[in-house]
């Protein structure tokens, strides 16, 4: 799961897009070590290796245990708060893209599934899998729901296939 979710944060792994620094993101690939970090500071003893085949680099691992002592510090409260409890509100799952994907509706339907099985939300949350016109993912505060564009998904997979 850390190395997928690592890989995640990386968009562009040939480095030869343009970063926006005026975007709310940071470089994906800071975001990437970043994350790499906060997993490898949990526990460093046992993710020793990881964090080399992940490739941090050891100047930023000396840091990394504090850092997620930070981190987690400052997000343990909010992560308490959602754990699962009765009539909690839940992720609810819907597929609205203009051409089912079989795969992705199966993933996207386990996914919300795991998720409502560790997390309650103070009100039910929709995660709408629709066409947007652009490779993206979005929160629509409106509407209470996370919108996964389907147009998202060849961008995802190759990605995918320049990381393999």
């Amino acid at each position: 799961m850390a190395y997928d979710s690592a890989f995640g944060f990386i968009n562009d792994p040939e480095g030869t897009e343009e970063i926006a620094y005026w975007s709310t993101h940071g470089p994906d690939e800071q975001r990437y070590y970043n994350h790499v970090c906060l997993f490898y500071g949990a526990n460093p003893d046992e993710r020793d290796d990881l964090a080399v085949e992940l490739g941090l680099p050891q100047d930023r691992a000396e840091y990394c245990p504090e850092e997620f002592d930070q981190a987690n510090s400052s997000w343990s409260l909010i992560f308490d708060e959602m754990e699962v409890a009765e009539n909690a509100g839940k992720l609810v799952y819907e597929y609205e893209g203009s051409a089912p994907n079989g795969l992705l509706d199966r993933i996207m339907q386990q996914e919300v599934s795991d998720m409502n099985d560790t997390l309650s939300l103070p009100r039910d949350v929709g995660v709408v899998v629709l066409s947007c016109g652009e490779a993206n993912a979005y929160y629509d505060p409106q509407k209470i729901e996370i919108q996964f564009c389907e147009e998202f998904i060849p961008h995802l997979e190759t990605i995918w296939e320049k990381l393999q």
